[in-house]
């Protein structure tokens, strides 16, 4: 269903990996205008249930996916996956920094929009 959206594709490094990664997914401004979801931010809940607030405005402002592909390969939970929020950072040298970082969700559950 997620595919049926449009696919997005980003090369990136991460500080989790070694060297760029290409990543695929859906962009999180399309996947919460197609569901029709409004508000300020979404709370992004991991696995472990590692939460974070992001602004909806991130979305607008770069192209941010919801990846579940890393280098042509479906996520697997033991590489954080099935889903994992990335931001393009080598793009956008003002997301290479900490706090950007803390926003990168892996083995997302679930997104709760406020």
């Amino acid at each position: 269903m997620l595919e049926a959206l449009g696919v997005s594709r980003t090369r990136t490094t991460t500080v989790w990996t070694n060297g760029p990664q290409d990543f695929e997914g859906v962009s999180l401004k399309a996947l919460l205008e197609r569901v029709g979801a409004f508000g300020d931010r979404i709370d992004a809940v991991a696995l472990n249930y590692y939460k974070v607030e992001i602004p909806v405005s991130d979305f607008a402002r770069w192209p941010v996916i919801l990846a579940w592909r890393q280098n042509g390969q479906l996520m697997r939970v033991r590489d954080k996956g099935p889903l994992w929020i990335v931001y393009p950072q080598d793009d956008f040298p003002a997301l290479n920094n900490k706090e950007a970082q803390g926003k990168w969700t892996w083995q997302l559950k679930e997104i709760r929009v406020k």
